[in-house]
């Protein structure tokens, strides 16, 4: 389905008015009375942690959830196609959020278990995965990706016969990027399930951005091989690893390696904005859809319980291995960028904060943690282009203000 951008707009924004109006009698109530049942129960965990009534902690969740919903509301009036959100609050709870359509067509209405495709925010899962290996003594960050990959991507991905894994977890190995400038899967266009070996095929013969260690230079590839590298060590694929050593361990519902494993609700529509041009991702589905550098469909929700369980929590790796995942290793100035193990760190006026961000056609995620205030929070939206980027940027600071206020 192709509209102008201004009628989109109005589209969207005339079936999210109504949703917000009629939300009793939506189809999505049922899913709205689940939601607010957990949101009780976090409310009342939440009280009790803070020493606070639970009619005090109730008060205050309902104020700050309103805030958000008003921001979510916005966000939708401002562009974007649908939003969903996740905030883990030490007095609040947990607090799930939605405003906009996941099928603008069918004129459905997102809802907090619905999932989408997260993108790079995948690759903090993945960083984990390598961690948990060191734990076990199985591999060191100073072991070069060489020793683990299959001899010809040794031989034809530049610096791959050197570069180490630490420096591939800091995006400073110099490794070029497999999408090879958009030419990722053009020479194959109707396939979609492309294994790991298959993708890296693409970064074959091409010149690396510099030598490694010299500086920082993102690079999905890099988060290829470190998949490559997991495969060969324990022998199973990347997606059933995930779940053995995360996603079942902390019970987390409502994410899934997209393509490797099944996927039991729909993945939202993807809508991405190319001028006048409206295109519907679900319809094109997406190349290389389950890969390690950014293969996870998820709710909001489930995005923020990994990523207590990691950094609030504790529960997933060693604190030697936690403090090296959060230490910056490589910062680049000129970007004003500062990276750990596959984890960002920076510094904003609400505080320091650990955070990744994904970007995908059609789809844009983010999570942040602030260890200072124990808050978290996560959140995506199924529209992409330039207008909706920057209305995305406004959402993304205008919670993080509501939310540590």
């Amino acid at each position: 389905m192709f509209l102008n951008r201004r009628s989109f707009r109005v589209a969207v924004a005339a079936v999210t008015l109504l949703a917000i109006s009629l939300a009793a009698c939506s189809p999505a109530s049922n899913a709205r009375a689940d939601r607010d049942a957990h949101q009780s129960q976090s409310v009342l965990l939440a009280a009790k942690s803070q020493g606070l009534t639970a009619a005090e902690s109730v008060s205050a969740q309902t104020e700050l959830r309103n805030r958000l919903q008003t921001l979510a509301n916005e966000a939708v009036r401002s562009g974007l196609v649908g939003v969903s959100l996740a905030v883990h609050h030490p007095r609040e709870g947990m607090i799930l959020v939605t405003a906009g359509n996941s099928d603008v067509e069918r004129g459905t209405s997102v809802t907090s278990a619905d999932v989408a495709r997260i993108a790079s925010s995948s690759k903090v899962f993945i960083g984990t995965l390598v961690l948990q290996l060191v734990d076990e003594g199985r591999i060191t960050v100073d072991d070069p990706i060489a020793r683990y990959v299959s001899s010809e991507h040794a031989e034809h991905i530049a610096n791959a016969r050197v570069a180490t894994i630490a420096q591939l977890l800091t995006h400073s190995s110099g490794i070029a990027d497999y999408y090879n400038g958009g030419y990722f899967g053009y020479d194959v266009p109707d396939k979609m399930d492309f294994t790991i070996d298959e993708a890296l095929r693409y970064a074959w013969d091409v010149r690396a951005e510099f030598q490694p260690g010299q500086r920082y230079g993102y690079s999905n590839t890099n988060t290829l091989l470190l998949g490559a590298m997991i495969e060969r060590v324990t022998g199973r694929g990347v997606a059933q690893v995930l779940r053995e050593r995360i996603l079942a361990p902390l019970g987390l519902r409502n994410i899934y390696t997209e393509v490797f494993e099944p996927v039991p609700v729909r993945i939202v529509r993807g809508y991405s904005f190319e001028g006048r041009r409206i295109v519907d991702v679900a319809a094109d589905k997406i190349a290389g859809g389950g890969l390690p550098d950014g293969g996870l469909v998820s709710s909001p929700e489930a995005m923020v319980q990994f990523v207590r369980g990691l950094l609030a929590d504790k529960r997933l790796l060693s604190a030697r291995s936690l403090e090296a995942m959060t230490t910056v290793h490589v910062r680049d100035r000129a970007e004003d960028i500062a990276i750990g193990y596959h984890l960002f760190v920076e510094s904003t006026r609400q505080g320091m904060r650990y955070t990744h961000d994904g970007a995908l056609s059609g789809y844009l995620s983010f999570m942040a943690h602030y260890p200072a205030s124990d808050t978290t929070f996560a959140a995506w939206t199924n529209s992409r282009g330039d207008d909706q980027e920057q209305a995305w940027e406004s959402f993304i600071d205008d919670v993080s203000r509501s939310i540590l206020r």
